[in-house]
């Protein structure tokens, strides 16, 4: 009988440390899942804004104009325009049904991203492109990209 038990005891103890490992290995699994979430939405913004840039040099424009390569904060998605884009400060991102981070439509995610435009001197622009999100048990996450771009021509 001792014997029984001392057996249960070690399945037991065995048991919980297999299902502790498994519920910390699915939380860190979440964890990752949104720094690679967010390390993506970070470039893409930076890629946004390489392609106004982009934009303006290909219509030869000031490779620096447009509404949203003012200094300051801002926010865009994939489908803005010179025109149309810039105008969802500190708006947390949607995820659409067809796998798509926008400011329009989808569902509510914990991802808000900023883009912040300094000009250093006149043929600069610092691009900082920060996404912050919070996961489970309010643990605040931020991943920042910085580029520099310069007027070439």
């Amino acid at each position: 009988m001792v014997e029984a038990l001392v057996a249960m005891t070690i399945i037991v103890v065995g048991l919980l440390g297999i299902f502790t490992l498994l519920s910390r290995s699915l939380n860190l699994n979440r964890v990752v899942a949104n720094q690679y979430i967010g390390a993506n939405l970070a470039a893409e913004g930076m890629e946004l804004f390489k392609n106004l840039i982009d934009r303006n040099v290909m219509q030869g424009l000031p490779f620096n104009s447009g509404a949203c390569l003012t200094i300051g904060d801002h926010s865009l998605d994939y489908n803005d325009t010179h025109a149309s884009g810039c105008g969802y400060k500190d708006s947390f991102l949607l995820f659409d049904q067809n796998g798509h981070y926008g400011y329009d439509q989808g569902e509510p995610t914990t991802f808000r991203r900023t883009i912040t435009i300094s000009q250093p001197d006149p043929d600069e622009i610092r691009v900082t492109s920060r996404v912050t999100w919070v996961n489970r048990g309010d643990e605040q996450f931020e991943i920042s990209l910085e580029d520099h771009f310069f007027n070439w021509r």
